[in-house]
């Protein structure tokens, strides 16, 4: 339960998420796909069900049910067409919350799809407006993209040829199976006095944006990987958290630190001296929230 709300959260979740046993007893009822959906008409009735959700094939059957007032079986009544792009696009979210296992057993069950996803993670910019879209492609899209594939397989398959005759593919993929591997802070918890006015301040300051409670906490969400879920708290002790900024960032953060005239220093224990520090050719602040944390700004390091 407690990942299950963890998961609504970190992707902000507005609808009941039902949660399965770990047998997946109710799941296997409906089909053994992790993500089937079934479009139910008026009647009780399945009228469509999608093996592998997809939001384009599900958009012409709601359609289609629609014109037909809601009843009845539409559009054959079943979409088999494996959809991979999608999943290679936001697939990856849901496999680095189990990592290191989650992708032992999606390669070793189907080998490449693991990595599939990662990649398809690090170019998900690029692919979600193609990939995750709502309404279909239009023809002349559709087309545009299956020339684009096939020239990157083409210019793939080349690279992978050079790279086999100088014997570099086992370095490279190493590399990226390093990558994959890697481990990165998701979430953490900052204990607060009063977290909402925690999470406004650090979000203020940080330019972020808070928008809402979500369960018991106040969280800001500090880039595309880490939260900053505040919690009410009767007793803690300060903590201490670093973010390194760019220099753009470094100069709008502190400017707005100077203009609420929050005392900030050089050090942890200068906190006040009203100097910052260029240690390993950058620059350095440190200031105090409203709970005592410690927050401390670097470019460099």
């Amino acid at each position: 339960m407690r990942d299950a709300e963890a998961y609504q959260q970190e992707f902000r979740i507005e609808w009941p998420v039902l949660v399965d046993d770990l047998a997946g007893t109710t799941h296997q009822v409906y089909g053994g796909l992790a993500d089937p959906t079934y479009l139910i008409g008026r009647d009780g009735r399945v009228a469509f069900y999608v093996m592998w959700r997809h939001a384009p094939t599900l958009y012409r059957a709601i359609e289609q049910l629609m014109r037909q007032g809601g009843r009845g079986v539409v559009n054959g009544g079943v979409d088999r067409t494996p959809h991979i792009l999608p999943a290679m696009t936001d697939g990856w979210n849901g496999l680095r919350r189990g990592l290191p296992q989650s992708l032992i057993d999606m390669e070793t069950a189907a080998p490449t799809t693991g990595v599939g996803a990662w990649l398809g993670h690090q170019v998900r910019p690029l692919l979600a407006p193609l990939t995750l879209r709502a309404e279909p492609l239009p023809p002349a899209a559709k087309a545009g993209l299956a020339l684009g594939a096939v020239a990157l397989v083409v210019l793939g398959a080349r690279a992978f040829r050079r790279d086999s005759r100088r014997n570099d593919w086992k370095r490279s993929f190493s590399r990226l199976w390093g990558e994959v591997m890697a481990t990165e802070l998701n979430h953490t918890i900052a204990p607060a006095r009063d977290k909402v006015a925690s999470a406004k301040f650090f979000a203020r300051i940080f330019g972020l944006r808070y928008e809402a409670p979500e369960s018991h906490f106040a969280p800001v969400q500090v880039n595309e990987s880490l939260t900053l879920d505040f919690d009410n708290r009767d007793r803690f002790e300060s903590h201490h958290y670093a973010f390194k900024v760019s220099e753009d960032d470094f100069d709008a953060i502190f400017g707005r630190v100077q203009a609420e005239d929050i005392p900030y220093g050089s050090g942890p224990y200068s906190l006040e001296d009203r100097k910052i520090n260029r240690r390993g050719g950058g620059r350095g602040v440190y200031f105090r929230d409203p709970n005592g944390h410690v927050l401390e700004l670097l470019t460099a390091g």
